[in-house]
């Protein structure tokens, strides 16, 4: 790839053959050619998302925000307009918002890329909050929120969220909060639009089957009619050392109780990452796992057990295991999980569950970035966190290293009592139940 005859700041990763643009309104395009198949994605990545919502944090006004844009109408096409280009064009296109950001993508054939970017940059730049769609896709969140609030797996992950982090804006659902979301005006959608939807607070990826220098004199035709604007200061508060232990408990209409235990850990960029990811898979992945040996008879009285690591570029994340199982065996299987937790600090990982939580780890990892949509994925949300575009092979070398001895250091480190927190769900007591139906 030569870029030299571009007239374009634009640098080259030639290792993983990226293309990176940047223009002078301060957007980001990432191009990488891949050309197994005649297809292309093009994803946009905005840096909004729950941690970022300022005066409206926890009324889910990122999300709101999604719905009401994706098939939207703009200053240049009806609802309708939009909706048929986007058939025309084989109608492979979602949104979705997350913590630190909300994404809109497209896929398409190769003939199709010059029509699919004037349609994702007229959405993302020119779209139009108005009445009737406001209070359409309001009706549609409220809903999800309810269908949330039964969903006993999500109930439980809320309330653990809730409890680990108590300053950081982390702590709100990213759909948020039916009372605060229903607060929220089409002025203030409107504001909030405007503020965020802007080049210098978005990154825009394209990876398929194209000619990457043909793409970015493409993208910078299509954006440079945007000009920049002022800086955002999104102000994100640290969240302070935890210094106790945290259990709390929560009542729900089921039939088995639910618990999760997690310790705070890491952000994306310190150097334990890598063997809080492995540990995750030597613990939770496979029936061999160690936390799959924990029923040990015949009777499986744990229904479903996993371990998972979240370390975001943002925040320090954590480390936990969640687990459902028969209500009366919920404090056997908080003793047993935590003995696992302790003896990773006192004794080191055997060899041969190194070895396979190693090769766990890793295909899942590499299955996971198979796609044009997960190699999009992986370059946005790399950008997002400022993090090495050559990530792929970067990750399996690093977890590749991890060595035992590093397990126990990172377990000796963060799996500390003052740094526990234990979210549990549970069905009504025996009491509570007879109370409801004396009613």
């Amino acid at each position: 790839m030569f870029t030299e005859s571009l007239g374009l700041d634009v640098v080259v990763h030639l290792l993983c053959m990226i293309l990176e643009l940047n223009l002078d309104n301060g957007l980001k395009a990432i191009i990488k050619e891949n050309h197994r198949v005649p297809l292309i994605i093009l994803q946009a990545f905005v840096r909004t998302g729950a941690i970022h919502e300022g005066e409206h944090l926890g009324t889910g006004i990122s999300h709101l925000l999604e719905h009401i844009i994706y098939k939207g109408p703009t200053l240049n096409r009806s609802e309708e307009e939009v909706i048929n280009t986007l058939e025309l064009l084989g109608n492979s296109a979602n949104a979705y918002t997350t913590n630190d950001h909300t994404s809109y993508y497209i896929i398409v054939s190769k003939e199709h890329f010059g029509v699919a970017l004037e349609l994702i940059v007229d959405c993302l730049m020119n779209s139009l909050i108005q009445e009737d769609r406001f209070q359409r896709e309001m009706g549609v969140v409220q809903r999800e929120i309810e269908q949330d609030e039964d969903n006993p797996d999500k109930a439980l992950w809320r309330l653990f969220v809730e409890n680990m982090y108590r300053v950081h804006p982390i702590k709100f659902p990213v759909i948020g909060y039916k009372n605060r979301l229903k607060s929220l005006t089409p002025e203030e959608i409107d504001a909030y639009y405007k503020k965020k939807y802007i080049p210098h607070n978005m990154i825009f990826t394209v990876v398929g089957d194209i000619n990457a220098e043909d793409a970015l004199q493409k993208i910078k035709s299509v954006f440079d009619a945007f000009k920049r604007k002022n800086e955002l200061s999104d102000y994100l508060p640290d969240e302070p050392p935890q210094c106790n232990k945290r259990i709390i408990v929560q009542e729900m209409n089921i039939k088995a109780a639910r618990m999760i235990i997690g310790y705070r850990t890491v952000k994306l960029s310190d150097h334990y990452k890598y063997p809080l990811d492995l540990l995750s898979s030597i613990l939770g992945a496979g029936r061999n796992s160690l936390l799959s040996k924990l029923n040990t008879t015949k009777e499986e009285r744990i229904v479903s057990i996993t371990s998972s690591s979240f370390t975001p570029y943002f925040v320090p994340g954590y480390f936990a295991v969640s687990a459902t199982m028969k209500t009366d065996y919920l404090d056997d299987a908080r003793e047993k999980i935590l003995k696992i937790f302790s003896r990773l600090k006192t004794i080191p990982v055997k060899d041969e569950d190194l070895r396979r939580g190693k090769n766990k780890k890793i295909s899942q990892y590499l299955f996971n970035n198979q796609t044009l949509r997960d190699e999009a994925m992986e370059l946005g949300n790399n950008a997002l966190a400022s993090h090495n575009f050559c990530s792929v092979d970067d990750y399996v070398s690093k977890i590749e290293s991890v060595r035992a001895s590093q397990i126990q250091e990172a377990a000796e480190k963060y799996f500390c009592d003052d740094q526990l927190t234990v979210a549990v769900i549970t069905p009504p007591s025996k009491s509570n139940e007879n109370e409801r139906k004396s009613h």
